[in-house]
């Protein structure tokens, strides 16, 4: 329970004449634990999630992870790897820059400039997005991507390194927009063979249906031809359980082999579950009985075993004084006592009682609601699903 990780996506399409044409997928960050009020397989989830998109070959990688943070650390650079081992189709990008530890600058650029692990095909980026102040301040996109240009063009050491190709948001696109093209041009094969396969099999799909009607007459016709296709394959032998002859097809049974079956697991399902407890009767059951030709419901207050009786509530009879006040002890609410007149009353709150209703427990029976809502659930062809009448009988 708690917050989970959906499949579901949520589409922003963006036109205009500064846009590439690019299908960004923003995935969660990588996660090794739940926090309060997440679900406890948040962390498998999202690592689940995030192989499906890293398996797609058609998919560039972009393994962000942050300056300020050991690349050591990084479990998106090492799953990449995984999925990708030429790293063709990888992008490792550098964030945040602005955190950088005093001093740690050096290391950061070799990192960058590939010398520190082993090198990814189109090398490493470095970006600088708008922080938590600017989001704030409501610094808009362009005046972000203007900030981060003047950061590198201004700050050490990413003033001094030649390849400009490195740095900022734009020059990402333009990278990404290159990769995806040179990605599209070598599946283009596979893409148009895969595209001839669907359109095949939609084909075939659409000569077995047959003309399309295109009157009443025509649908009548067709809905007719169609029953008694279904009809002669089933045949009424199979309808009825009787099998003339034996198949020796074991890769799939008969609907009347699968019938049984599915009619033993629900019988299994009911005697290992509610029907094994038809009959327990605890403070707190609800339950239904006919009592003087009357049918009551109510739930059990109190159980009288020496007598073989349950108390439900007697309607109407809370009352704020009883005749037993003179000897009654206050115990807490719910505490049961037998009045000398011999009534039963439960102790309420705020010194209220209810006067109880006793009844014999054999009249009593829990409330078959739940086998009702069993049976219109599984509901098989014919109405007999238990394959033992005394089922029936036992409840």
């Amino acid at each position: 329970s708690g917050k989970v990780v959906a499949r579901d996506m949520v589409w922003i399409d963006m036109k205009g004449p500064h846009c590439e044409n690019l299908t960004l997928i923003d995935l969660p960050g990588i996660v090794r634990s739940s926090g309060k009020g997440e679900s406890t397989t948040l962390a498998e989830d999202i690592q689940a999630l995030m192989k499906d998109y890293l398996n797609n070959e058609r998919c560039v990688i972009l393994a962000v992870h942050p300056c300020n943070v050991d690349f050591h650390n990084s479990q998106i650079l090492a799953e990449a790897r995984k999925v990708d081992p030429d790293t063709k189709r990888t992008i490792p990008v550098l964030t945040k820059p602005d955190l950088i530890d005093l001093g740690a600058e050096s290391s950061v650029e070799q990192l960058l400039q590939g010398k520190k692990t082993e090198s990814f095909h189109m090398g490493f980026h470095m970006v600088k997005g708008r922080g938590q102040k600017d989001l704030n301040e409501d610094v808009s996109i362009e005046e972000g991507l203007t900030k981060e240009e003047a950061f590198f063009r201004n700050n050490e050491p990413w003033r001094n390194t030649s390849d400009k190709s490195k740095f900022g948001t734009k020059n990402l696109r333009v990278k990404l927009a290159g990769l995806q093209m040179d990605l599209i041009q070598s599946s283009f094969k596979s893409i148009m063979s895969e595209m001839k396969e669907s359109r095949d099999h939609a084909a075939l799909e659409l000569k077995a249906l047959g003309e399309i009607p295109s009157n009443l007459i025509e649908k009548r016709a067709l809905f007719r031809r169609i029953r008694e296709e279904i009809f002669r394959g089933l045949g009424a032998e199979t309808l009825d359980g009787r099998i003339g002859s034996l198949r020796s097809d074991t890769r799939s049974m008969r609907p009347s082999a699968e019938f049984h079956l599915a009619s033993k697991r629900f019988q299994d399902v009911l005697h290992s579950s509610k029907l094994a407890n038809v009959s327990s009767i605890e403070v707190g059951t609800k339950v239904i009985a006919i009592v003087n030709g009357k049918e009551v419901r109510d739930e059990v207050c109190y159980i009288d075993e020496k007598n073989d009786n349950i108390y439900i509530k007697k309607k109407g009879t809370m009352q704020k004084d009883c005749e037993i006040n003179g000897t009654w002890k206050k115990v807490k609410p719910g505490h049961c006592i037998h009045t000398k007149s011999g009534k039963v009353v439960i102790e309420r709150k705020r010194d209220t009682y209810d006067e109880l209703q006793p009844i014999e427990r054999k009249l009593v029976h829990s409330n078959p609601q739940w086998i009702g809502e069993l049976i219109e659930q599984n509901r098989p062809y014919s109405l007999p699903i238990f394959l033992n009448q005394d089922v029936f009988n036992a409840i």
